[in-house]
């Protein structure tokens, strides 16, 4: 694990803390932005092999992480007061579940007690304006997480929806396409808080925030393989800020 953060400091272009190499962290624009980094990888993770998906034992972020989180979220609704708060994280946070059963138990779908914890604190104070960012899945993904799961969903009715933007893999693998065109069918299918879903096209996410709204624009490259490529845009979800 030290070989790893030793390689992770020096090859990706972060600002290190030398104390004690954890790289959750926020940075503040202004009135408009807390941007929330979390670490859903090492810092407070266990595997615990034999536990059950929704076992409390079972912690993504860890205790410290968590309450330095939720006092991330709070303090920004309550006494920094900015717009958003865009929470940037590793894993899939929207559900991916088969019969309850998770179909990835690497995402968040495997952590679920500590899931709810973070929807249950959000819903409680009444923190507006959440958005997550995700990566690592080498897919593409636009989501919806439901708070409050007693009210009838409308769509884009915000107050009770968390949007999530997954961006795509710059060079990673990502799924062939046959498996991408029936991943996707499947996906549409049995998941309908997924607005927009492609497996196999590499490119990136460009965001674009004020504070009347986020919008996300997802972009594919032609292919990897040569310097002559092609960039074509490909899906744009819009959020509206809701009152602070």
């Amino acid at each position: 694990m030290s070989a790893g953060k030793k390689a992770f400091f020096e090859w990706i272009p972060i600002r290190e803390n030398f104390s004690d190499s954890i790289i959750y962290r926020n940075f503040m624009f202004g009135s408009l932005i807390n941007f929330i980094f979390l670490d859903t990888r090492l810092v407070g993770r266990n595997y615990a092999r034999g536990l059950d998906n929704a076992d409390t034992n079972k912690t993504m972020l860890g205790k410290q992480q968590f309450e330095w989180f939720t006092n991330q979220l709070y303090n920004s609704q309550n006494t920094d007061t900015t717009v958003w708060k865009i929470v940037a994280q590793q894993v899939m946070f929207a559900l991916l579940l088969i019969n309850k059963k998770a179909i990835n138990p690497d995402q968040w779908d495997g952590y679920q007690h500590e899931r709810e914890q973070v929807l249950e604190f959000i819903l409680k104070n009444n923190i507006k304006n959440v958005v997550i960012l995700t990566g690592d899945i080498h897919t593409s993904w636009a989501n919806e997480i439901y708070l409050d799961k007693t009210k009838k969903r409308k769509k884009r009715d915000f107050e009770n929806i968390i949007p999530e933007f997954i961006t795509p893999s710059v060079t990673s693998p990502s799924l062939g396409k046959i498996t991408a065109f029936f991943g996707k069918i499947f996906i549409k299918s049995f998941f309908r808080h997924v607005n927009f879903v492609q497996l196999s096209k590499r490119g990136f996410v460009l965001l674009n925030v004020n504070k009347d709204f986020v919008k996300a624009d997802w972009y594919f490259v032609s292919t990897i393989k040569k310097r002559d490529f092609t960039v074509k845009h490909a899906h744009t979800e819009i959020v509206s800020a809701s009152g602070n």
